[in-house]
């Protein structure tokens, strides 16, 4: 046993980032003049036991997190939650092995993980009762005043969003990054270990559209055909090309101002013009 004395001096805490990617981040708000980011994260140790430590910007947004991680435990692989304190979120630390969508295994562990924060609750409400499509046409305008694309892939992609643009669509809970090293692999099955990146009222499909950036290309359409046939999915169809979208514009925009020059890329809206989405 051990008194407080000994278990607070037990404790060991260090950035989840290292210096080199800390740096970057330096180099991107200072000299780049990037929108930098508020939310720090620690990877903590106490008495042997590890933990991850968020610091969001406000205490609203940390309450939101652990809100979303309440709700959705049950149904996905989430770290637990140990603290909601202002604007901290503490969580247990997750052990486990990178993921890979090579392994068919895998691939179905990722596809399940949607399905089943898909098929919790939702809502569908009328388009024009949310600031989605607006913000939309705010997008396209600023990447073209940007320089991103001319007029003329403008106007294309105007018109290819009044034609996409859906008349109700479905918000829930939604992982909104999920590139491969925000998830982990254990005995228990998967877990998805980035907590800032669970959402509630989110366009479903929102993190499919993201996967399609990183991960999940030639068999997009058989996840997306898998997905619709797993139990409690709602109809996703008929909005998925528009969060797509609607992501790709705003992902586009975030990475022109944080800096992440070398991630705009401008054939990201090729389909989009073709109407191949």
């Amino acid at each position: 046993m051990f008194g407080a004395a000994e278990v607070i001096g037990r404790i060991r805490q260090r950035p989840v980032h290292g210096p080199g990617r800390r740096l970057l981040n330096w180099f991107r708000a200072r000299l780049r003049k990037g929108v930098g980011k508020s939310q720090q994260a620690f990877f903590v140790t106490i008495n042997g036991h590890r933990y991850k430590r968020v610091v969001f910007g406000d205490s609203v947004q940390a309450a939101e997190v652990a809100g979303a991680l309440e709700a959705c435990r049950d149904r996905v692989g989430l770290p637990e939650l140990v603290l909601l304190q202002e604007s901290e979120v503490w969580v247990r630390f997750v052990e486990g092995r990178k993921v890979d969508p090579g392994l068919a295994s895998d691939w179905e562990a990722l596809n399940d993980f949607f399905a089943a924060l898909y098929a919790g609750d939702s809502r569908l409400v009328d388009l024009a009762e949310t600031a989605l499509h607006s913000r939309l046409l705010i997008d396209l305008v600023f990447l073209r005043d940007s320089g991103v694309f001319d007029d003329a892939r403008y106007h294309k992609l105007c018109d290819r969003a009044e034609q996409l643009r859906p008349e109700q669509i479905r918000l829930g809970y939604d992982y909104v990054d999920p590139v491969l090293k925000n998830f982990v692999m254990n005995e228990q099955g998967l877990f998805a270990i980035d907590i800032e990146s669970l959402h509630n009222g989110v366009a479903l499909g929102s993190g499919i559209a993201k996967s399609g950036l990183h991960w999940l290309n030639d068999d997009r359409q058989r996840f997306l055909e898998r997905l619709a046939q797993q139990p409690g999915v709602p109809e996703l169809a008929r909005q998925q090309a528009y969060v797509d979208l609607c992501f790709v514009a705003g992902w586009t925009k975030r990475k022109l101002l944080t800096g992440k020059w070398s991630r705009v890329r401008p054939d990201r809206f090729d389909r989009f013009c073709r109407g191949d989405a």
